[in-house]
Protein backbone atom coordinates (compact mmCIF):
# COMPACT_ATOMS: atom_id res chain seq x y z
CA UNK A 1 0.00 0.00 0.00
CA UNK A 2 1.18 3.43 -0.51
CA UNK A 3 0.11 6.81 0.93
CA UNK A 4 -1.57 8.90 -2.19
CA UNK A 5 -3.45 11.06 -0.05
CA UNK A 6 -3.65 13.11 3.33
CA UNK A 7 -5.46 16.18 3.88
CA UNK A 8 -6.12 17.65 7.21
CA UNK A 9 -9.72 20.07 7.23
CA UNK A 10 -12.34 21.31 9.10
CA UNK A 11 -15.45 19.07 8.24
CA UNK A 12 -15.66 16.06 5.31
CA UNK A 13 -19.53 15.40 4.66
CA UNK A 14 -20.67 12.38 2.60
CA UNK A 15 -22.93 13.10 -0.46
CA UNK A 16 -24.93 11.61 -3.01
CA UNK A 17 -23.22 9.55 -6.13
CA UNK A 18 -20.11 8.44 -3.20
CA UNK A 19 -18.69 11.53 -3.75
CA UNK A 20 -17.47 13.55 -0.26
CA UNK A 21 -17.39 17.33 0.28
CA UNK A 22 -14.27 18.35 1.90
CA UNK A 23 -14.17 21.69 3.92
CA UNK A 24 -11.67 24.34 5.05
CA UNK A 25 -8.56 22.30 4.01
CA UNK A 26 -5.62 23.32 6.11
CA UNK A 27 -2.08 23.95 4.79
CA UNK A 28 0.47 23.46 7.05
CA UNK A 29 -0.77 24.98 9.58
CA UNK A 30 -3.51 25.63 12.36
CA UNK A 31 -3.46 29.43 13.85
CA UNK A 32 -5.67 30.06 17.25
CA UNK A 33 -6.91 33.91 17.44
CA UNK A 34 -6.15 35.75 20.41
CA UNK A 35 -7.31 39.06 20.74
CA UNK A 36 -4.68 41.83 20.40
CA UNK A 37 -2.90 42.10 24.29
CA UNK A 38 -4.83 38.56 25.20
CA UNK A 39 -2.60 35.78 26.10
CA UNK A 40 -4.29 32.49 24.13
CA UNK A 41 -5.05 29.65 27.19
CA UNK A 42 -3.77 26.12 26.02
CA UNK A 43 -5.19 23.36 25.29
CA UNK A 44 -7.56 23.74 23.01
CA UNK A 45 -10.40 22.60 21.47
CA UNK A 46 -11.03 22.10 17.51
CA UNK A 47 -13.10 20.26 15.26
CA UNK A 48 -10.83 18.52 12.65
CA UNK A 49 -11.01 15.80 10.21
CA UNK A 50 -8.35 13.87 8.07
CA UNK A 51 -8.84 11.79 4.55
CA UNK A 52 -6.67 9.29 4.00
CA UNK A 53 -6.30 7.64 0.55
CA UNK A 54 -4.33 4.56 0.25
CA UNK A 55 -3.53 3.21 -3.22
CA UNK A 56 -3.69 -0.96 -3.57
CA UNK A 57 -0.34 -1.92 -5.71
CA UNK A 58 -0.22 -5.53 -7.44
CA UNK A 59 1.88 -6.52 -4.77
CA UNK A 60 -0.83 -6.61 -1.66
CA UNK A 61 -2.24 -9.86 -0.30
CA UNK A 62 -5.35 -8.43 1.22
CA UNK A 63 -8.26 -10.66 2.14
CA UNK A 64 -10.80 -10.22 4.84
CA UNK A 65 -11.65 -7.29 6.77
CA UNK A 66 -8.76 -4.88 7.15
CA UNK A 67 -8.30 -2.49 10.72
CA UNK A 68 -6.55 0.39 11.07
CA UNK A 69 -5.37 2.55 13.51
CA UNK A 70 -4.46 5.93 13.61
CA UNK A 71 -2.41 7.86 15.99
CA UNK A 72 -0.79 11.23 16.63
CA UNK A 73 2.40 12.27 18.49
CA UNK A 74 3.56 15.49 19.89
CA UNK A 75 6.55 15.83 22.14
CA UNK A 76 7.62 12.37 22.04
CA UNK A 77 4.17 11.23 23.28
CA UNK A 78 2.08 9.10 20.70
CA UNK A 79 -1.48 8.91 21.38
CA UNK A 80 -4.10 6.58 19.13
CA UNK A 81 -6.50 8.95 18.06
CA UNK A 82 -8.71 6.31 16.18
CA UNK A 83 -9.45 3.22 14.53
CA UNK A 84 -11.82 1.36 12.41
CA UNK A 85 -12.31 -1.64 9.84
CA UNK A 86 -12.97 -1.76 6.52
CA UNK A 87 -15.52 -4.25 6.11
CA UNK A 88 -16.03 -5.13 2.11
CA UNK A 89 -11.97 -5.69 1.19
CA UNK A 90 -13.76 -6.62 -2.48
CA UNK A 91 -14.88 -3.35 -2.87
CA UNK A 92 -11.00 -2.29 -2.05
CA UNK A 93 -9.55 -4.73 -4.12
CA UNK A 94 -11.90 -3.31 -7.16
CA UNK A 95 -11.38 0.51 -6.95
CA UNK A 96 -7.33 -0.52 -5.76
CA UNK A 97 -8.35 2.57 -3.12
CA UNK A 98 -8.22 2.45 0.79
CA UNK A 99 -10.11 5.69 1.47
CA UNK A 100 -10.68 6.92 5.20
CA UNK A 101 -12.70 10.04 6.15
CA UNK A 102 -12.66 10.66 10.54
CA UNK A 103 -14.12 13.71 12.08
CA UNK A 104 -12.90 14.48 15.43
CA UNK A 105 -15.71 16.74 17.35
CA UNK A 106 -13.65 17.32 20.35
CA UNK A 107 -9.63 17.10 19.40
CA UNK A 108 -7.78 18.74 21.97
CA UNK A 109 -4.46 20.76 20.70
CA UNK A 110 -2.54 20.40 24.56
CA UNK A 111 -0.08 22.76 23.33
CA UNK A 112 1.28 24.71 20.42
CA UNK A 113 3.62 22.55 18.40
CA UNK A 114 3.68 20.10 15.30
CA UNK A 115 1.81 17.47 15.59
CA UNK A 116 2.72 13.63 13.50
CA UNK A 117 -0.07 11.38 12.07
CA UNK A 118 0.74 7.56 11.47
CA UNK A 119 -1.17 4.87 10.71
CA UNK A 120 -0.87 1.06 10.69
CA UNK A 121 -3.13 -1.47 8.86
CA UNK A 122 -3.76 -4.73 10.31
CA UNK A 123 -5.17 -8.21 8.33
CA UNK A 124 -8.14 -10.16 9.94
CA UNK A 125 -5.88 -12.19 12.60
CA UNK A 126 -4.26 -8.79 13.54
CA UNK A 127 -0.68 -9.43 11.30
CA UNK A 128 0.49 -6.10 10.81
CA UNK A 129 -0.10 -4.98 6.88
CA UNK A 130 1.48 -1.98 6.99
CA UNK A 131 3.38 -0.59 10.08
CA UNK A 132 3.41 2.51 11.27
CA UNK A 133 3.35 4.89 7.93
CA UNK A 134 3.78 8.67 8.66
CA UNK A 135 0.99 10.54 7.35
CA UNK A 136 2.24 13.92 7.42
CA UNK A 137 2.02 16.89 10.37
CA UNK A 138 0.41 20.16 11.47
CA UNK A 139 2.18 23.03 13.40
CA UNK A 140 -0.10 24.33 15.69
CA UNK A 141 0.20 27.99 16.99
CA UNK A 142 -1.25 31.20 17.70
CA UNK A 143 -2.32 34.51 15.83
CA UNK A 144 -2.56 37.36 17.02
CA UNK A 145 -5.19 40.10 15.74
CA UNK A 146 -3.82 43.27 14.43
Amino acid sequence: MKLDAFLICDDIRPEAGNKLSILGIYTDQVLFNADQGQVLTWPQLLKISFFIRFAIEPSDSISGPISFKLYSEANGEKLPLGEGTIKEPNMVLFSKKIVIAANFMGYIIKAPGIITYSIEFFDQTGRVILNNTVLGSMNFGEATKG
